[in-house]
C-alpha cells in the first residue's frame, strides 16, 4: 500500500518512497501502514522537552490502539508548520524529520508500561531539505 505524495504533507519523492517502504515493511511484518498525523499534530511530543523533537517521546505521542503506527512530518523543528499539498520553497537547508511512532502489542503484557502494557517504539529519518 503506497502512500501519495499529497498525504506525505508536500515533501519530494525520495522521502515519499521511503515512508512507502516502510509501509511495505510494516505490511510484511502483519502491520495496518501508518495513519499520517499532520496536519492535526506536525511533532510529536517530546518527554525531556528538547526541542528538535527526538526521543523520548511523550506518551501522548503514541497511539492508543496496540500495533497501529502513526507518521508524523516535522518541519524546521516547529510543530506549528505544515504543507499538506504544496512543497515549501523557503526552507532549503533547514531540518526535517520524520517520525514512526508504535506502541507495539506484545502477546501478553510482561512489563507494565504507560501504553497500557503496550512498548513504545519509535523511528525516525532526520535530514535537512534540499532546494534549488
Amino acid at each position: 500500500m503506497g502512500l501519495g505524495l499529497a498525504n506525505v504533507g508536500g515533501v519530494d519523492e525520495a522521502i515519499a518512497r521511503r515512508v512507502a517502504k516502510k509501509h511495505a515493511q510494516l505490511n510484511a511484518g502483519g502491520l495496518p501502514s501508518s495513519v499520517l498525523k499532520n496536519p492535526a499534530v506536525n511533532c510529536p511530543a517530546v518527554a525531556d522537552g528538547n526541542g528538535l523533537y527526538n526521543p523520548p517521546y511523550a506518551s501522548a505521542a503514541f497511539p492508543s490502539a496496540a500495533n497501529s503506527p502513526s507518521l508524523y512530518i516535522c518541519y524546521d523543528n516547529n510543530p506549528a508548520l505544515d504543507y499538506p499539498t504544496v512543497p515549501p520553497t523557503d526552507k532549503m537547508g533547514r531540518d526535517l524529520n520524520v517520525i514512526l511512532v508504535m506502541a507495539y502489542g506484545p502477546l501478553t503484557a510482561v512489563i507494565p508500561t504507560s501504553l497500557n502494557g503496550n512498548l513504545g517504539l519509535a523511528t525516525g529519518l532526520h535530514t535537512r531539505i534540499q532546494g534549488g
